[in-house]
């Protein structure tokens, strides 16, 4: 599978679009807040690639050469 700047692209927007659901929702109920924490848990998560990095590389990554 390789790695295109659209798909780094992607996951940059789709972290940012995460971020923005979490700081929308107001949870009340345990359920709540259970999803809550896994939807943080997967922003983390998504945070740790680090897609500047990515954008200097040489892509598409994975290609064969």
């Amino acid at each position: 599978m390789a790695i295109s700047v659209e798909k780094v692209k992607q996951i940059q927007s789709q972290t940012v679009d995460l971020g923005e659901l979490i700081l929308s929702v107001n949870p009340v109920t345990d359920k709540e807040w259970d999803c809550f924490e896994k939807l943080v848990a997967a922003h983390k998560n998504l945070m740790k690639i680090d897609t500047d990095s990515l954008l200097q590389l040489e892509l598409p990554l994975g290609a064969e050469q």
